[in-house]
């Protein structure tokens, strides 16, 4: 286990919670629907997974 002693765990947790609190507000409202997803499937890549792809992780 790594062990970093300048990790604000506030902030941490504030930016976890935001982001799942997206989350479930998005799927409560299907958004986005099923339709865009699949028109849009092509198009959409993660950061991160666009950042391994490019050598810069």
């Amino acid at each position: 286990m790594i062990k970093d002693d300048n990790l604000d765990h506030k902030i941490l947790f504030d930016i976890h919670r935001k982001a799942t609190t997206a989350a479930i507000h998005k799927a409560m409202n299907n958004e986005p629907d099923i339709d865009w997803l699949l028109e849009n499937q092509d198009e959409i890549v993660h950061k991160y997974y666009q950042m391994g792809l490019d050598g810069k992780i």
